[in-house]
């Protein structure tokens, strides 16, 4: 038993439709991929903006209690704290003399001081006297971090720490690459059943005609045929049938 060949028109939609997907998948990695890139640069910007604050209230802040400029760390910060409103992935916490001794509000979605190995990656930092950005990848939690020390003259060292959970991008990366694999999936889908319908329907000119004794050349409305030992020959119905077909005005057997 013979398998039926497979016809030119069948190769050319199976070349589309690998085509597609190739492109539709190369894009979605892209779109991914610059997306994650944008997120985490907002959120640098925006660890960023807050040493910016911080630093602007401790040179040029008054003391709400007494009306005069800060006198110590303690505070500067619990009176930052106080004015900031975070998002659903932010927490601070204000670090005086090496020990957490300002904690954000009881709305506050994230609470860096109960990761106790985050707590003990970042007071070193406090005393380094320098604004301090990286990353910390706990054993549950990943964060994006902010160290800025403060130090007034006869006072005890502090620093204000800011956070942000990258598990929160991680979840929109997630969600995004779900949404790009549904559309992936429904477009070659689209596209497979279109080039397969077509590919059913539309004649094969160059398929259809099976050479028998003779080489035949067609161009424009004219055809001939030349029988020559083991030349082929075409019936003049198939030549009748490539005439009609929408073909290129010259084709070869």
């Amino acid at each position: 038993m013979t398998s039926r060949p497979i016809t030119i028109r069948f190769r050319i939609a199976a070349t589309m439709v690998a085509l597609v997907a190739v492109v539709l998948a190369a894009t979605g990695v892209a779109v991914v991929l610059t997306e994650s890139r944008m997120w985490r640069a907002q959120v640098d910007a925006t660890l960023v903006r807050v040493a910016d604050e911080f630093r602007v209230l401790a040179e040029n802040g008054v003391d709400p209690e007494t009306g005069q400029p800060f006198a110590g760390p303690s505070q500067l910060i619990e009176t930052y704290l106080s004015r900031t409103v975070l998002s659903e992935a932010e927490g601070e916490m204000g670090i005086v003399d090496g020990r957490v001794a300002w904690v954000g509000g009881d709305t506050s979605p994230v609470r860096p001081e109960e990761d106790s190995g985050l707590v003990r990656h970042l007071l070193p930092l406090t005393r380094s006297g320098e604004v301090t950005m990286g990353t910390y990848a706990g054993t549950q939690r990943e964060y994006r971090y902010i160290v800025v020390p403060v130090q007034f003259s006869d006072s005890q060292p502090g620093a204000l720490v800011h956070v942000y959970l990258l598990d929160v991008i991680s979840a929109r990366i997630w969600n995004l690459m779900t949404v790009l694999a549904v559309v992936y999936l429904v477009a070659v889908s689209g596209v497979v059943a279109i080039a397969w319908r077509s590919a059913a329907t539309t004649p094969d000119c160059i398929a259809d005609v099976r050479p028998k004794t003779s080489r035949t050349f067609v161009s424009g409305s004219a055809g001939f045929s030349v029988d020559a030992g083991s030349m082929w020959s075409v019936p003049g119905s198939e030549i009748n049938h490539l005439r009609s077909c929408p073909s290129p005005t010259l084709v070869i057997f």
